[in-house]
């Protein structure tokens, strides 16, 4: 009788253990909505403009093309989410963590990203202007020719990220840490450096900046300022 017992007790267990996977399981026909799981779906080139997917599940979802202009995406995570060309103008992602995300030419202009995570990310030529982006963590991420100008990026970190012929013109970055950054013609024209961190007098010297630039205590303009127009490209 004990080993029916067991076995019953077993195979119950399972039936249950089924039921809980199944219902873990992303449903990618879901309703755009607050705290939705469309982790893994293939959501490109879709129009969610202005949509609440607050606290939503996107984890290796495709979302390459697609519209997310001011669509509420606090604290939504996008680990390792395709982002290629999508758009999210004036969206709100505060608190999101997009870590590992492959975000070429993404458009982040305009948008709130305060306190987001953006670690390890691949996101050349991506367009962060006039973004909200305090405290956010983009350390070790790959951002060439990724464009910042106008951007509120206090305290900020750039530890250890490619930011390489990145354009920060204009950007306000008291506190941003750019400890270990690659710095190979990134573009500080007119632009306040005086309370960043990290920053180096090698990583000036391949950055490029003028005498508006002003630098923090101790570094000094380097002779190679300002660039040509042939080194900006």
């Amino acid at each position: 009788m004990a080993k029916t017992n067991t076995f019953v007790r077993l195979t119950c267990t399972a039936v249950f253990c089924g039921v809980s996977a199944a219902s873990a399981i992303a449903d990618c026909s879901d309703s755009p909505a607050s705290g939705v799981d469309w982790s893994n779906c293939n959501k490109s080139s879709k129009i969610l403009s202005g949509s609440d997917l607050s606290k939503g599940l996107f984890k290796n979802a495709n979302l390459t093309s697609t519209d997310l202009r001011e669509a509420d995406l606090t604290g939504a995570d996008l680990q390792r989410a395709t982002i290629v060309r999508t758009s999210f103008s004036k969206a709100t992602l505060t608190k999101a963590n997009l870590s590992q995300v492959n975000g070429a030419r993404a458009r982040f202009r305009g948008t709130n990203m305060t306190d987001a995570v953006m670690v390890k990310a691949e996101a050349g030529r991506a367009d962060f202007s006039d973004a909200k982006l305090a405290n956010a963590d983009f350390s070790k991420s790959d951002l060439p020719r990724a464009r910042f100008s106008g951007a509120d990026l206090t305290g900020v970190k750039l530890v250890f990220a490619n930011i390489s012929r990145s354009d920060f013109r204009g950007a306000m970055l008291a506190g941003a840490d750019f400890s270990g950054a690659y710095t190979l013609r990134a573009r500080f024209e007119a632009t306040d450096l005086s309370s960043t961190k990290g920053m180096s007098q090698l990583q000036l010297e391949s950055a490029c900046g003028n005498g508006e630039t002003k630098l923090p205590e101790g570094l000094n303009v380097p002779t190679t300022w300002p660039c040509t127009g042939a080194e900006q490209e």
